[in-house]
């Protein structure tokens, strides 16, 4: 029934909620799971004026990864 999930995350509460229930249906229907990381640009340092390679630097920079906890809970 599914192939293919995609799990969008800002990192707030509410886009984890949805976690569990991906997660669940994904190993239900032997579905492989996205996890894309969404950036509200009006909050963050990061800008519509940054390219690809300085998004990805000022994510490094933070030493965090903003999918991990995600990809953890579907190990």
């Amino acid at each position: 029934m599914y192939e293919t999930i995609l799990i969008p995350t800002d990192g707030s509460q509410g886009a984890d909620a949805v976690v569990e229930h991906a997660v669940d249906i994904a190993s239900r229907y032997d579905a492989t799971l996205h996890v894309l990381y969404v950036v509200d640009v009006r909050m963050s340092p990061i800008s519509t004026e940054m390219d690809r390679d300085e998004v990805i630097q000022s994510i490094d920079q933070s030493g965090e990864r903003p999918t991990t906890p995600i990809l953890d809970q579907a190990e």
